[in-house]
């Protein structure tokens, strides 16, 4: 939503938790839950560096756009070396991350 209002441009990388706040539904939080039932104040995730201010339509759709971090601060971002390794997540005995790609899918990266 943020590109179709933006003439299709991604947000800045160092404001894009600001910019994308009038979209998010009230009560929704910008931060990953398991890095916020930790402290309040971290969220958690980064918005790919190498994306910021790009056109949505001339990049990969497969891009990561946000993903899990070990940057802690709001507004982060990175590359995806800043992914938590193990992954922050659990599930059946593994650890993965996520991901949201350009094209609004989520995947898990496991670790």
């Amino acid at each position: 939503m943020y590109a179709s209002d933006n003439d299709d441009l991604l947000p800045i990388a160092n404001r894009w938790v600001d910019s994308l706040g009038i979209y998010k539904k009230q009560g929704i939080s910008m931060r990953c839950p398991e890095v916020r039932s930790r402290n309040r104040n971290d969220y958690g995730y980064a918005f790919n560096i190498a994306l910021s201010g790009k056109s949505r339509s001339k990049s990969d759709s497969n891009a990561a756009l946000v993903f899990d971090s070990t940057i802690l601060a709001k507004n982060a971002s990175s590359g995806l070396d800043s992914l938590p390794k193990p992954g922050r997540h659990t599930k059946r005995g593994g650890a993965y991350d996520n991901v949201l790609q350009i094209d609004g899918s989520v995947h898990s990266e496991m670790k």
